[in-house]
């Protein structure tokens, strides 16, 4: 079921249909929202969350993926500039700026900057 209101529109399903119709839905009712991914073409297994001009990449997959950026980009966790992509261990995160918004790099206190990604594998 189907309602629209103001501006949206709120869709209503009452039981669990099989995995291809679910599919078929979700996407009917996505293209008519029009929602479009922060990064299109992600690896499996990494999200990717914007913030204001900040770009969270999260891989929550067991292996390590590349996930190619449009535009350079300051990694504020270690200060390292990525031009054309990113490396993300399993597991890793990355917090990435503009170029234009470069802000220090973050790192404990009293601790050196470094060149090499803070990441933490479980």
């Amino acid at each position: 079921m189907r309602n629209a209101y103001g501006a949206g529109t709120a869709w209503y399903v009452s039981t669990l249909p099989e995995p291809a119709a679910l599919r078929a839905l979700l996407a009917r009712a996505a293209e008519e929202a029009g929602p479009a991914p922060v990064l299109p073409g992600l690896p499996g297994g990494v999200e990717a969350v914007e913030r204001g001009p900040y770009l969270f990449l999260l891989n929550h997959g067991r292996t390590p993926a590349v996930v190619p950026l449009p535009s350079a980009r300051t990694d504020l966790l270690t200060g390292r500039v990525h031009h054309t992509g990113v490396r993300l261990d399993r597991f890793a995160v990355v917090v990435l700026a503009p170029l234009a918004s470069r802000r220090p790099t973050l790192h404990p206190k009293g601790a050196a900057p470094c060149d090499e990604p803070l990441e933490r594998s479980y």
